[in-house]
């Protein structure tokens, strides 16, 4: 399971694009706040 989970680019990219948008978001709201 986990091997096809490795495996699989599409879900990846999902996983890093979705990490990404939030690191963005929180870094944003520092800036806001600062």
């Amino acid at each position: 399971m986990t091997m096809a989970l490795t495996h699989n680019p599409g879900l990846q990219e999902k996983r890093l694009d979705r990490f990404v948008a939030e690191t963005d978001l929180s870094e944003k709201r520092h800036q806001i706040s600062a």
